[in-house]
């Protein structure tokens, strides 16, 4: 018989980081009152609000999901995709500057390595596989 409980699949664990700072709503009201006088109905309570020095890497990193191996593939998935661009911005320099305007034959394959690296972050993304 198996363990209803432990059954191996669903929501296994959670982590989350907000900032520490906070922003009354009042204040935002304040500041917004003259363009959309509607929202004062939402004007309570506090908003949390990212220091100088918190941006969205810096609150991943504090959440845990750098130790996440899903994450860590799409972004070597990103960064080849960066490099890719980089590659293919160079070589279309250099063809446009010579009367050699034939792509060299790596660059054959780039459009289909392009459209699987997207399939690949948009469904890790989206299941977070392991």
């Amino acid at each position: 018989m198996t363990d209803p409980i432990n059954r191996g699949h669903g929501l296994l664990a959670t982590s989350r980081y907000l900032p520490r700072l906070r922003l009354d709503r009042a204040a935002i009201f304040a500041q917004h009152q003259w363009m959309a006088p509607g929202l004062k109905a939402l004007a309570r309570g506090m908003r949390a609000m990212a220091s100088w020095d918190e941006d969205s890497v810096t609150m991943a990193v504090e959440a845990g999901w750098f130790s996440s191996r899903w994450l860590m593939i799409k972004l070597v998935l990103v960064f080849g995709l960066s490099a890719l661009h980089g590659v293919q911005s160079g070589v279309l320099r250099r063809m446009a500057r010579s009367a050699n305007r034939s792509p060299p034959a790596h660059l054959l394959y780039a459009a289909p390595a392009i459209l699987v690296a997207i399939a690949a972050i948009a469904i890790l993304a989206v299941v977070k596989p392991f």
